[in-house]
């Protein structure tokens, strides 16, 4: 990838209905409206995209579909919002992945997004792992992961950031020209599995001193950011340590807790208005919240 002079965010948890989309948006905005920078915020779900909806934008006309099967520039398709310093770029809605399943789409998509005038970008994580969220996340200077208080989040943001990483290190091999010596690499140990990643990475690590540094380089360079939402008592504020110690531990990845968001129970009805969201007295401190999460990590 090509040396770039912005910052980009990804916003991911792995499963839908953690609050991706909403945390999202008011990252966003918070960093457009009270730090004046110019920023981005990008909807990657290719299938049920509905981030416009939290920026009181309505169905947008140009989507992620027009870049990916029309050959539109990326600067062609950003729409404007009700918001200073902010645009968006839309996902689709209604049609499947494999229709852009191209790496050579994806990494045109990158290198597009790397030349745009924004100095912040935020982007969207969809929902599951398929191959172009977890591209994008894989790009992100920060990933920001989303999770709700229950095991089965919990389980999700694992499983999550197996594939996640696992990507990061794919990209790189291939970006090495590496991509057949991995291969051979696989087929000579076919019957080592990815499930116990530790074990994966370390017989991959033996075979090739080269794809070692490249293992080496991701688990150095990547940060990861963690935000329990929705919580409702003391026991799912200390959550947040807890699953950071567990993940590091069998992920061994550098993982910062940075704290919570409390569950708001009138929050929902404030979005069903979606337009006065932003002003609405109920979620004032929701966004305050977020807004304080964010400034942490800036200092980390």
């Amino acid at each position: 990838m090509e040396e770039r002079k912005n910052k980009i965010y990804a916003v991911a948890g792995g499963k839908g209905g953690c609050g991706k989309s909403i945390i999202s948006s008011v990252l966003a905005v918070n960093v457009a409206r009270n730090l004046g920078e110019k920023t981005l915020l990008v909807d990657t779900d290719l299938g049920g995209a509905n981030l416009h909806s939290f920026l009181s934008v309505r169905s947008p006309q140009l989507t992620l579909k027009h870049f990916f099967l029309d050959k539109k520039p990326l600067a062609e398709i950003i729409t404007a919002t009700p918001f200073a310093n902010l645009n968006f770029i839309a996902g689709d809605f209604n049609y499947l992945e494999r229709d852009i399943n191209n790496y050579l789409k994806h990494l045109a998509f990158f290198k597009q997004l790397s030349r745009l005038p924004f100095s912040r970008i935020f982007l969207d994580i969809g929902a599951g792992s398929h191959n172009f969220c977890l591209e994008a996340a894989a790009v992100a200077d920060d990933v920001i992961l989303i999770t709700l208080p229950d095991i089965i989040s919990v389980e999700n943001l694992y499983l999550f950031l197996k594939k996640l990483i696992l990507k990061k290190i794919k990209l790189q091999i291939v970006q090495a020209d590496l991509k057949a010596e991995y291969e051979a690499i696989l087929k000579k140990n076919a019957l080592v599995s990815v499930e116990n990643l530790e074990k994966f990475l370390k017989v991959v690590r033996a075979e090739s001193f080269k794809i070692g540094q490249i293992i080496d380089n991701v688990y150095q360079n990547s940060r990861f950011f963690l935000i329990i939402n929705q919580v409702r008592n003391q026991a799912h504020c200390d959550l947040g340590n807890e699953i950071s110690y567990v993940l590091q531990k069998w992920l061994k990845l550098n993982i910062t807790y940075l704290g919570y968001v409390f569950f708001f129970e009138n929050l929902w009805e404030a979005l069903d208005g979606r337009a006065n969201f932003w002003t609405h007295p109920q979620t004032q401190n929701f966004q305050k919240q977020v807004a304080a999460l964010f400034n942490q990590l800036n200092r980390e």
